[in-house]
């Protein structure tokens, strides 16, 4: 499979707050993941790049076999402060807090993913390149080929920190 390395220019929002609209764009942003993985079309591909491009969260898409991150979105960049060279075509190891968190991360992944299919609104640690902890929520879900096997992952990672701060006050 390849993958078009771009370079990101611009990004817009959306709400912070999870809702109904929410829950409904990621499930066409899982079927658009997965028309591009199976089609690589064109059209697949502009309306998959808007839709990266106007994510709020960070959006990473991850190889099956090396766990290597095949393309993130600007969010992904700007959320933790690093360059797309510095993430795309490496693992996710240097996002985590440290390599046993990790490894915590990544055996809570396969259980929800055996239990439920996916990992959904997870709370976790994560560490942005400037060593800064910072807490996060994650969604992580498979993606598959024609063939229903599984050829990567999509991992949408959510800065929580504003959230968080705001509970603390009330």
């Amino acid at each position: 499979m390849s993958v078009v390395r771009r370079v990101f220019r611009h990004k817009s929002s959306l709400p912070n707050q999870i809702s109904c609209f929410f829950i409904k764009f990621l499930r066409l942003l899982f079927y658009l993941i997965e028309l591009f993985m199976l089609s690589q079309t064109t059209v697949t591909k502009e309306i998959l790049d808007r839709v990266f491009d106007s994510l709020h969260d960070a959006l990473f898409i991850i190889d099956i076999k090396t766990v290597a991150v095949l393309e993130c979105n600007p969010s992904a960049l700007e959320i933790f402060g690093f360059t797309y060279d510095e993430i795309v075509g490496k693992t996710t190891e240097h996002l985590h807090v440290n390599e046993s968190m990790c490894g915590e991360f990544r055996r809570i992944l396969d259980n929800a993913v055996q239990e439920k299919g996916c990992l959904s609104n997870f709370e976790f640690r994560m560490k942005r390149k400037n060593g800064t902890i910072f807490p996060t929520e994650h969604t992580v879900f498979p993606i598959h080929n024609g063939k229903k096997e599984q050829i990567g992952w999509g991992s949408l990672v959510r800065d929580i920190t504003e959230r968080k701060k705001c509970r603390r006050r009330s």
